[in-house]
């Protein structure tokens, strides 16, 4: 599960706490009606809401909805529009920093399995497909919006998209199952979790040189973030709230 699906749950979870709290006539906590606004235009997208993205602007969320498709939603009305079409089993959206573009892995076993699909946001519709490697299952793309990078589960990989051309670049090979990563503000290295066997590690990839550096030994990863300043990496450890640092130099 991707951190943008972990902040839609946690959301409508909220929504749920806050309602309880508020019927036992406790306060309402000043951030209710903006808890309760968001899980709102989550539920108006669709009911199986998976993953969310909103555009630079701050004025559309973009929905992964059930049937295969994206479902764009007016922040400033919370009304829903017409469904995009998009692959097969997608999880993950990220979006353009230009806001022109938003891009999908798709890891079903279709025919639209293995590639990234794309949306052209200025017209609402479907673009193409970009052949990635087996089950890509997240990204995350550069800030300053020249590539984006697409963690292969299946493949162990990770595979950069010049955004521009759309053409996929040489796979970089990190641990076994990867399935999150984040970039650094300065765009300089990514960290990539990989969650399966004896390992836990977080590899990361220097994104001057597309190479990846040597492991880091963290039991349990599945989850990570880094601090706005860019300084550390906070790696959640296990199903608790034990969250181990990395330096990032």
């Amino acid at each position: 599960m991707t951190l943008l699906a972990v902040a839609v749950m946690a959301a409508i979870a909220a929504t749920v706490v806050l309602s309880a709290t508020s019927q036992s006539r406790a306060p309402a906590p000043r951030h209710q009606p903006r808890v309760e606004r968001t899980a709102r235009y989550v539920g108006a997208a669709g009911a199986s809401a998976t993953a969310i993205a909103i555009t630079p602007d701050g004025r559309t969320a973009y929905v992964i909805t059930a049937g295969d498709t994206v479902t764009p939603v007016d922040l400033a009305t919370g009304k829903p529009g017409r469904p995009i079409k998009v692959g097969n089993s997608a999880s993950a959206i990220a979006i353009s920093p230009d806001g022109q573009t938003a891009y999908l892995p798709n890891h079903g076993i279709s025919g639209a399995g293995d590639t990234v699909s794309t949306i052209r946001l200025a017209v609402a519709k479907p673009g193409g497909r970009i052949r990635v490697g087996a089950d890509p299952d997240t990204m995350a793309i550069a800030p300053d919006g020249r590539t984006a990078y697409v963690v292969n589960s299946a493949a162990n990989t990770v595979t950069p998209i010049t955004l521009a051309t759309g053409k996929p670049g040489h796979p970089i090979k990190v641990g076994r199952s990867p399935n999150e990563i984040v970039i650094t503000p300065d765009g300089t290295t990514a960290y990539v979790i990989d969650s399966r066997g004896a390992g836990d590690n977080v590899t990361p990839i220097n994104l001057v040189t597309n190479k990846p550096e040597p492991r880091l030994k963290v039991s349990k990863a599945n989850a990570i973030v880094i601090a706005p300043d860019g300084g550390t990496a906070w790696v959640r450890s296990g199903s608790g709230t034990r969250l181990v640092p990395i330096r990032i130099s």
